[in-house]
């Protein structure tokens, strides 16, 4: 997995970089100190992963999490951080961080949630999970109008939801359903417009809370 790490503490950044390039399957590609140089590099590189801390110099790291979402939604983004604060929790997670990582942890714990990534697994631990889930799901979750808008999803959007629903990326649903990613991405857009949600994260837990389920048949070609 290629690794973009974004952290203003260039000790902290050059000694994770090390830990990480010692996996063989993890490779840090590049290093920022600031949200503009994080959204540069990420858009240069093309990595799998930005692993980011949300406190940086010139804006805060969420104004990244925000415009990576916008223009490179494919990429996995993880806060790394030592603020152990709910709201930041649900902030990063509701614009479509796929996971949210306390400093303090070990650096064999990390590794574990980056490969878990590779498998549609979140980072997050337990105990995050069981602090703010209720929370997240009643705060954005289950509204009426929302719900109704899955019925205006087409047959290919609802088979790229059903994909989505179990974390699958861009690349694994268009293998999948036999189209490109760049179509994939433009059901992906759609999905959230006609359903008013911010992002994937978003879109997910609410397919799960209404009990989604995708069309029985699939076309064998493209819409």
């Amino acid at each position: 997995m290629r690794v973009l790490l974004v952290d203003n503490q260039v000790m902290f950044r050059e000694g994770l970089k090390i830990l990480l390039d010692s996996e063989t399957d993890i490779e840090v590609v590049g290093e920022a100190g600031t949200t503009r140089d994080a959204v540069d590099l990420a858009r240069t590189l093309e990595p799998d992963l930005v692993l980011m801390d949300v406190n940086l110099p010139d804006a805060p790291g969420f104004n990244a999490v925000k415009t990576l979402q916008m223009q490179q939604p494919e990429i996995n983004i993880v806060i790394l951080t030592n603020k152990d604060q709910d709201d930041l929790l649900l902030e990063a997670i509701l614009l479509g961080a796929k996971g949210f990582i306390l400093k303090n942890l070990s650096i064999a714990k990390l590794v574990a949630s980056i490969r878990g990534l590779e498998r549609g697994e979140m980072a997050l631990s337990r105990l995050l999970i069981s602090r703010v889930l209720k929370k997240l799901v009643c705060s954005y979750v289950g509204s009426e109008p929302t719900v109704q808008g899955l019925d205006q999803l087409s047959k290919r959007e609802r088979e790229v939801l059903a994909i989505l629903v179990k974390g699958d990326s861009n690349r694994e649903i268009a293998s999948q359903l036999f189209i490109s990613e760049n179509t994939v991405k433009k059901h992906v857009r759609s999905i959230l417009e006609k359903l008013n949600q911010k992002n994937r994260n978003q879109v997910v837990l609410l397919a799960r809370q209404t009990n989604f389920s995708a069309p029985e048949e699939r076309p064998p070609s493209d819409d």
